[in-house]
Parts: structure tokens; sequence; C-alpha cells
């Protein structure tokens, strides 16, 4: 199966975009979204968890770290880049937080019109260091599963 040997592949260099993006399309022209692994699943109530009590950036990266664990196990879940993004925004991390923004919003393409265009926004609040409100936090989210691909 070509997901599973390219997220194979990815998972042995987590850092090759041109392959993340690659499978975050390939897994929206399938019928089904992919089944979310349980190790996708643990990664991401673990970084609700360390963003719910993070006081300091340094607390976030510990979500941080835990959401980049989670989007590399389904690189095909949007929601997984969208936490990781609020998280990396609070740990400091602007260029990261955009990063996974733009992954986001190609694993998310149903947000289109003005929830999209929202969302193409945020990269200059983020550089602002402000809060889109029109995102869930992690902690917001803490009650539905994060690893919820939206599909359109």
């Amino acid at each position: 199966d070509t997901l599973k040997q390219s997220v194979a592949d990815l998972q042995k260099n987590p850092g090759d975009d041109a392959l993340r993006e690659k499978i975050i399309k390939l897994s929206l022209t399938l019928k089904e979204p992919p089944a979310v692994p349980e190790d996708a699943e643990r990664f991401s109530v673990r970084g609700r968890t360390a963003f719910q009590d993070a006081k300091t950036a340094d607390d976030y990266k510990e979500a941080v770290s835990e959401f980049q664990k989670a989007a590399l196990a389904a690189p095909w879940i949007a929601n997984a880049y969208n936490d990781l993004s609020v998280a990396q925004d609070k740990a400091g991390d602007r260029a990261g937080a955009i990063r996974s923004l733009k992954l986001y919003l190609l694993a998310a393409p149903c947000r289109t019109g003005r929830q999209g265009q929202e969302g193409l926004d945020l990269p200059m609040g983020i550089r602002a260091g402000k809060t889109n409100q029109s995102r869930a936090s992690p902690a917001r989210r803490a009650s539905t599963s994060a690893t919820s691909p939206p599909r359109c």
C-alpha cells in the first residue's frame, strides 16, 4: 500500500515536508479516511494534557513534542497540525507554527470560503503574537478526538 510505505518513509525522515504533503494529498483521494493509529491518538491525548498544564513557553515545548509525534504517526490528520501550530505558537516557534498551519490547511481542504480565509490570515496574527479565536486550541478540544479528520 502506497500510503503505508510513504508513512514508513516519513517516519525515517520526519523533516521531509514534500513527502508529508504527498501523504496528505494521497489520503484526500481515498474514499474512506485511513484508520487513525492508536499511537497517534495516544500522542495527541498526551499533547493536550501537556498543553492544558503548560504555564511557560518551555512547558508548551512538551506539548509540541507530543503533537509532532501524533502528526508523524498519522500525517494525514488535519487536527494534529492545528494542535501543533497552536502549541508551537505558545512555545514561541512562530516559523514552526506557520508551517504547521499550512499543513493543517492542506489536510483540511473543506476549510475554504470564510473559514479558510480566516485561517489564511492567521500567519500574520502568529507573527504578531496574537491568538486566533476561530481555531480551537488543544485545551478547548480536549473532550473531542484530536485526530478525527475533517471530511467535506
